[in-house]
């Protein structure tokens, strides 16, 4: 090998080893870099999270105030009005609800309290009417038999008439439902209870449940909720006022919510009575469940 040639060689080699050199150094260069960043990443996640969970507190910590706040109010409320059946009945509600939470995380007990808030504020001053009203959920949520909740036979038969586990199951739906509401009118107590329970629960339902969940009870609450509650004026004059204001706010309510419901498909609609009124174009109507048809055992369902 002649001097120059090994010459050039080496000057190659030298290149190369500083090349290389050049780039084990850019790369650490940009490993410290990516490093750096992704410690300012993961400190402002962690930061993030940091506020999440103050936010997440001081929301709770806000809902537990409000609802310290109705519960202050309304035992003040009660206790000034005399109203013993509805003092029993906001203890034992809050004791059965209270590992209780809705779908949105907020304790249960908040359903209750805002109903019966609202039941004083439109002026209803019937201790059995707000004694139902906190306790109407007790039974299919807390495992509770009506009849050993210690208030009166009227506020259980009211309870009761608010429990729709009592129908048997193995009758059709769409007819228990049906039953369900029309039953309503025998409780002036679960009556009134029942418009404030749909109308705290459209309020924000929107928030929790499907929009096809959110159409079915918007629609529930049109066919079978509303002309009860029509009907309810003349059995009950003295709630005039009152069926007024919740009819006029589950109106409004309904209207509002039923405006994206989707009409991109047909609807098949089961209603046993005539004549009847639907919010939606219907494609089918099921007008009886109890047809006799020749060539087939049993009860039928006859469609238009």
């Amino acid at each position: 090998m002649s001097v120059e040639f090994e010459k050039v060689v080496l000057e190659k080699l030298d290149e190369l080893s500083k090349n290389q050199s050049e780039k084990l150094v850019r790369e650490v260069a940009n490993s410290r870099k990516v490093e750096e960043r992704l410690s300012e990443k993961e400190m402002k996640v962690n930061q993030l999270i940091e506020r999440l969970q103050l936010e997440e507190k001081t929301k709770g910590e806000i809902i537990m105030a409000n609802v310290d706040k109705m519960y202050t109010y309304l035992r003040g409320f009660l206790v000034g009005a005399n109203m013993n059946e509805s003092l029993k009945a906001l203890g034992f509600a809050r004791q059965q609800h209270s590992s209780q939470t809705r779908k949105d995380g907020t304790p249960y007990i908040v359903h209750p309290l805002s109903m019966a808030c609202y039941a004083v504020a439109m002026g209803l001053r019937e201790d059995n009417m707000i004694a139902t009203i906190l306790l109407h959920d007790v039974p299919e949520d807390c495992g509770i038999r009506v009849e050993h909740i210690g208030v009166n036979d009227t506020i259980k038969n009211a309870v009761r008439h608010m429990t729709i586990q009592r129908f048997r199951t193995d009758v059709d739906k769409i007819e228990t439902k049906c039953r369900y509401f029309n039953e309503l009118l025998d409780s002036r107590e679960a009556l009134i209870c029942k418009a404030l329970d749909r109308y705290n629960n459209l309020s924000d339902m929107p928030l929790n449940m499907s929009a096809d969940s959110v159409g079915k009870n918007v629609a529930e609450t049109e066919v079978l909720l509303m002309p009860v509650l029509k009907e309810a004026k003349s059995l009950y004059p003295d709630l005039a006022d009152a069926l007024f204001i919740l009819r006029t706010n589950l109106e409004v309510l309904v209207n509002i919510l039923k405006k994206p419901y989707p009409e991109e498909y047909d609807k098949w609609f089961a209603y046993y009575r005539y004549p009847f009124h639907f919010p939606y174009k219907i494609k089918m109507w099921q007008y009886t469940a109890y047809e006799r048809i020749d060539g087939i055992d049993g009860k039928a369902d006859v469609n238009l």
